[in-house]
C-alpha cells in the first residue's frame, strides 16, 4: 500500500483496487490494533477491521504532515467562498424533484424553488430523503453510509508540553481498543501550534468507553486523569477544559463501500441532480472539497449538453 501512488489525496475511488477487503485483512487482531490503528481509530473511533482497505492506503499518504484545524472553524472557508452569491438562510429543505428542464426544490415555508439544476451537499442520509427518485446505485451508495462519532477534550496547558514516550518525541499517540482496558483514553494530539499562547492537547474517547454516556464534566476529568497517568508532566500543567462532541461525525468506508460510490457517480452525470459532501470523497476535508469540485464539473457538463 505505501507504494501504490493515488491520484488524488481527496478522492477514494483513486485506491479502488484495495476496496475488495478490510483494513485488517492478512493480520491477526493484534496484529492490526497495533499496526493499522493510525488515523482513524484516533480521529473516528473505527477499528481497522471494520474499514476498507482503500481508506487505509490513502490515509497512510494524507496524514504526513500535522493536522490542521481553520481559525473559527470551517464554516469561515465555507462563507469566504459563497461570500458573492445570493444564500437564503434558515429554509428547510423538504425534497427535490427531477424536471425535464430543471429541478424543483421544496421548502417547509413559502412556494417551491425551480433551477436548472441542483447540488445536495448534505450528509448521506439527509441527501437520501430529499431525493427519493435517485438512481438505484446512488440510493444503494447513499443507504451503506453510517457515521463515527468523536467525543474530546481540549487541555490548555501553561505552557507547550513535548509528550515523549521511550525519549523519543510524540506527536500523536492512539490508545488501541485492547489497551483501553478501564481507562477512557482513546488517544493523544499535541495542537500547541493551535495555542496562541502556552499549550494545547486534543484529547480524545476510546469508543469502548461509551463516552455519550458521561457528562460533560465526567469525560473531562476522566481524559485528564488518564492523559496525567500516561504523562506525569501534565499534572499542573491544565489551566482549561473545553469538551467537544460531534455526532454523527464522519462517514464509515467499509469494505465494498468504495467501489458502490463510483457506481453511484458514473449516474449522477445523467440528470440534473447531484451530491457533494464528504460521503462521495473521503471523510477529510480535502475530499469534502473535492467532491464539490467533481459535482460542479458534471454539473456544469450536464447544463451545456
Amino acid at each position: 500500500m505505501l507504494l501504490a501512488r493515488p491520484r488524488d489525496l481527496g478522492d477514494l475511488v483513486s485506491m479502488r483496487r484495495f476496496d475488495g477487503r478490510s483494513a485488517a485483512a492478512g493480520l491477526t487482531p493484534a496484529g492490526a490494533d497495533y499496526l493499522t490503528a493510525g488515523p482513524h481509530e484516533f480521529l473516528w473511533g473505527e477499528r481497522s477491521a471494520e474499514l476498507t482497505a482503500a481508506m487505509f492506503a490513502l490515509q497512510l499518504h494524507v496524514f504526513t504532515g500535522e493536522l490542521r484545524e481553520v481559525r473559527g472553524g470551517i464554516g469561515r472557508f465555507v462563507g469566504a467562498v459563497a461570500g458573492d452569491t445570493p444564500v437564503r438562510h434558515h429554509v428547510e429543505v423538504t425534497a427535490v424533484h427531477p424536471r425535464a428542464d430543471g429541478v424543483t426544490v421544496e421548502v417547509s415555508t413559502g412556494l417551491p424553488v425551480t433551477a436548472r439544476a441542483a447540488v445536495l451537499a448534505c450528509p448521506a442520509d439527509r441527501a437520501a430523503a430529499l431525493w427519493a427518485e435517485a438512481p438505484l446505485p446512488v440510493r444503494s451508495h447513499l443507504a451503506s453510509m453510517d457515521h463515527s462519532r468523536i467525543d474530546y477534550v481540549y487541555l490548555r496547558t501553561r505552557t507547550p508540553l513535548e509528550l515523549r514516550a521511550e525519549g523519543r518525541p510524540v506527536g500523536m499517540e492512539v490508545v488501541t481498543t485492547p489497551e483501553v482496558g478501564g481507562s477512557t483514553l482513546g488517544g493523544v494530539y499535541v495542537a500547541n501550534a493551535w495555542a496562541d499562547e502556552g499549550g494545547l492537547l486534543l484529547v480524545t474517547a476510546a469508543r469502548a468507553a461509551q463516552a455519550a454516556n458521561l457528562s460533560d464534566d465526567e469525560l473531562a476529568d476522566r481524559l485528564q486523569t488518564d492523559v496525567e497517568k500516561l504523562h506525569p508532566e501534565v499534572v499542573g500543567q491544565v489551566t482549561e477544559r473545553v469538551v467537544m462532541r460531534h455526532h454523527p461525525y464522519t462517514p464509515t468506508f467499509r469494505p465494498g463501500s468504495v467501489l458502490r460510490l463510483e457506481q453511484a457517480r458514473a449516474h449522477l452525470p445523467h440528470g440534473r441532480i447531484d451530491l457533494a459532501g464528504d460521503h462521495m470523497a473521503a471523510p477529510w476535508v480535502e475530499g469534502a472539497i473535492r467532491s464539490g469540485e467533481q459535482a460542479a464539473a458534471r454539473t456544469g457538463a450536464a447544463l451545456r449538453a
